[in-house]
Parts: structure tokens; sequence; C-alpha cells
């Protein structure tokens, strides 16, 4: 062996038996290689981490019939708007009264209707709002980030699932099936 090795070696021999720390701030002593601050004292070289990771909880949203359509994004530019939780499977069908969703896309270039696949939005790109009990206006959540998929299963309507993140961490999830509708919608 090149005696410039020798003192490399004893430097990895001493990290890897615990005689030296590569983590200065290891106040307890312990035989940490994991280099983690750790002041328990205990043996945690294998890198074990204490940190319980927990899964959102999910909420069933509204299901069943929903149209999609043209809208206006808030510079009013042009949009599409998902409202799920008709009270019918038509284009002038109310909102159920006990709960709804609307998503709005603002990114969407207008034209024909929206094709099948997966769409999302998040950091000013759309917004959802969520009447969960049917109160109105005065207690929707507002959703700034989520998704939702529509399919073709062949008969030529639409099908469809969204997923959003509501903002006290909870998921709110469901399915549709939609309408294209076009509304005549002026913006700007």
């Amino acid at each position: 062996m090149h005696p410039r090795w020798i003192p490399v070696l004893s430097i990895a021999l001493a990290l890897g038996c615990g005689a030296l720390s590569a983590d200065d701030d290891d106040s307890a002593g312990d035989d940490d290689s994991a280099g983690d601050d750790d002041s328990a004292g205990d043996d945690d070289s294998a890198g074990d981490d204490d940190t319980t990771f927990e899964e959102p909880p999910v909420v069933e949203g509204p299901m069943g019939f929903a149209r999609i359509g043209p809208s206006c994004a808030p510079d009013d530019g042009p949009a599409v708007e998902l409202a799920v939780g008709l009270a019918e499977e038509s284009c002038d069908a109310a909102l159920s009264p006990d709960e709804w969703l609307r998503v709005a896309l603002w990114t969407w270039e207008g034209g024909t209707p929206l094709p099948p696949g997966s769409y999302s939005f998040w950091g000013g790109s759309g917004q959802a709002w969520w009447d969960e009990d049917g109160d109105g206006p005065s207690d929707w959540v507002t959703v700034e980030s989520g998704s939702f998929g529509l399919w073709d299963p062949g008969d030529g309507s639409l099908v469809g699932e969204y997923t959003l993140d509501l903002p006290d961490t909870r998921i709110l999830v469901g399915n549709f099936e939609a309408t294209w509708c076009d509304l005549d919608v002026l913006c700007g």
C-alpha cells in the first residue's frame, strides 16, 4: 500500500468504528453512523426514522350527473367549468341543493369540447368550489389544487373522476357522468 493512503484508511476505519463522528453536534456520544443529531443515546445506525406519515383522510364528494362547458376566467379569458352534482342529466339542470362541486380551469383555450384526458390545476391555473351541505356561498370550500380525468366509454358520453386537495388537508374524491354543454358565455 502506498504511504499516502494510510491516513485516509485510518480516518475511514475510525469513522466506521464510531471512534470519530462526522456530526460534530452529536452530544450523547452514541454510535450514530447515519450522522443525524440524535440526543436520545440509542444506536440507530440502521437509519431508522421515527417519523410516521399518515395518509390524509379521504372524503367522498358529490357524484352523479355533471356538465362541462365554457366559462370565464378571472381575467375574463376563456375557461372551462365542470359542475358535479346536478339534479338530472341535462345542460339546464340546477345544481343539487344538498351538495355540489364546481371546478374551473382558467388555462383552457376555448373552442371545441374538452377532450377526454387528465386535467390538473394549481398555482392560479384554476379553482374549485365545494358546497358540502347546500348552505350556499357562506360556507363554500375553496380549493386551489386538484385534478380530474375524463374518459369516453365509446357510447358518446363522458365519465370521469376527480381528486381535490382541500385546505384542511383532506382529499375530496368522486366520480361522475358528464355531458358537454355548449353554453353561450360572453367573457370580457
